[in-house]
């Protein structure tokens, strides 16, 4: 009896329930090879972000450190792959790394959008994000002649944007230095943060001098679960991840990681 190899598209002259057989083991045969992709000693690329802290920045001595670069050095170890780390100096361009395939993966405060899903693959949720706003004494997002800067290709930007009226203005800014000097300088009345970036901002002395209040902003596009992005290349290294971020969660790696770069709890 002729049956079809579905893989081969060539017929093969045995009993059809071999022919199945055969079939059944070479699409275990390809799982398996698809999914040890990341081998054991394989090299991964991970983008973060310069001088976001306390998410990703360089310790006084020289070092990589922060909370996003040890949960993808955590993730990397729980896949038994080697991870290098590729530094870009904007969220825009982090973002534009993995959407190019030039990172594989991305450890940030993430939310997930149209608009990036689109571009990156995204994980489950590994902590909670919120915004806050950062402004001088009596300043609103309503306050007339309103300066505000936020961080470019952040989803702070986008909600700014919709929203600018009159005579507000909206100020781009690569990293959290620059914010901080803008309002520091007083070439800015206010910025609105990622919870990540809106704790580096409160440890300013100099802000905290001149008055500058902090206030949650509750918006559904500027809270909740961030992610880790991935390439769009590579389904299967999100779903590692995936088992990754189980492991780190239920070990306590990841509560780990949260008591040491964060006062508080956010997963």
């Amino acid at each position: 009896m002729k049956c079809e190899n579905l893989l081969t598209a060539r017929s093969c002259n045995m009993p059809k329930f071999l022919c199945h057989i055969m079939i059944v083991f070479t699409v275990s045969i390809s799982f398996v090879m698809e999914s040890s992709t990341f081998a054991r000693g394989e090299s991964l690329v991970v983008g973060v972000m310069k001088d976001a802290k306390p998410g990703s920045w360089r310790n006084e001595k020289g070092e990589l450190t922060g909370f996003s670069v040890d949960v993808a050095r955590a993730l990397c170890t729980s896949m038994s792959v080697t991870c290098s780390f590729n530094e870009t100096n904007s969220m825009q361009e982090l973002i534009d790394a993995v959407a190019n395939n030039r990172v594989d993966f991305v450890s940030a405060s993430l939310l997930e959008t149209p608009e990036r899903s689109a571009k990156m693959l995204f994980t489950t949720p590994y902590f909670r994000s919120s915004s806050y706003l950062i402004a001088r004494q009596g300043v609103s997002l309503s306050t007339p002649g309103l300066r505000v800067v936020v961080l470019k290709g952040a989803v702070q930007m986008n909600y700014i944007q919709s929203r600018l009226a009159g005579n507000q203005r909206m100020v781009l800014a690569d990293t959290v230095t620059v914010i901080v000097n803008a309002l520091e300088q007083g070439r800015a009345d206010a910025s609105l943060l990622a919870m990540f970036q809106a704790i580096n901002i409160l440890s300013q002395p100099k802000l905290i001098e001149l008055g500058f209040t902090v206030t949650p902003i509750v918006a559904p596009e500027l809270t909740g679960d961030a992610k880790i992005g991935v390439t769009r290349t590579k389904p299967q290294l999100r779903d590692r991840l995936n088992e990754a971020l189980k492991e780190i969660r239920s070990n306590g790696t990841l509560e780990k990681i949260n008591s040491r770069h964060m006062p508080f709890r956010v997963l």
